[in-house]
């Protein structure tokens, strides 16, 4: 009697002991699983572009275009959300100009076309809007138009031509004050390039812009 339970005793300890090392394997594996998401996470944040514009790649001629911006990384960025035509986007032609950074005087390289800016407008209102870890919003809703005449907002817009643009976005990071991010601190820039068809749905010429053709 004493032989057998010695041996049931024997089998369950090491049973126990098996239980105990696949639990510590897989705790293991579970462990490094997440400190490489983390570690990736962090690196995309940093390293990679954890900000992207939401957008189509292709719109009807008049077709309203939407415009979201996506953070994938864990940092948060910041936004103003009343004008972000004024600060945080801007869109360009295709004239093949190179992007070197977020233009801010005109008559420089890469010189942004206008989105429409309420007349009255100074730009000077800031409602600062945070765009969480992995959070979405939704900046801003075109309706295809462009700004051809300034004085303290848009005074006269007309319709974009069909061609081949790019949207380009600057996030300042951090969720404080969007103002004092803007003038110092460091950003997020990202762009996304995108076609307007013809009216008929055909592709433009790839012709030197403003003078798409259909």
């Amino acid at each position: 009697m004493r032989e057998e339970n010695s041996k049931q005793t024997a089998r369950a300890a090491l049973t126990w002991n098996g239980m105990k090392n696949t639990l510590v394997v897989w705790g293991s594996v579970a462990l490094a699983g997440v400190m490489a998401l983390v570690a990736a996470t962090l690196l995309y944040t940093f390293l990679g572009t954890p900000v992207r514009l939401a957008m189509n790649d292709r719109y009807a001629l008049g077709e309203n275009v939407g415009i979201s911006a996506k953070n994938y990384g864990v940092v948060p960025h910041s936004y103003n959300r009343e004008y972000p035509a004024c600060h945080n986007l801007q869109f360009f032609d295709d004239s093949g100009q190179p992007l070197a950074t977020m233009p801010s005087e005109p008559g420089e390289a890469g010189e942004p076309r206008r989105f429409i800016i309420p007349q009255g407008t100074h730009c000077d209102l800031f409602i600062t809007k945070m765009i969480g870890p992995f959070g979405e919003a939704d900046t801003l809703r075109w309706s295809q138009l462009e700004c051809v005449e300034d004085n303290w907002g848009c005074v006269a817009s007309a319709p974009v031509a069909p061609g081949k643009y790019r949207v380009v976005g600057s996030f300042p990071m951090g969720s404080g004050s969007f103002t004092s991010s803007l003038r110092k601190g460091p950003q997020t820039v990202v762009e996304k390039t995108f076609i307007i068809a013809c009216a008929d749905g055909s592709d433009p010429a790839n012709v030197p812009s403003p003078a798409h053709r259909c």
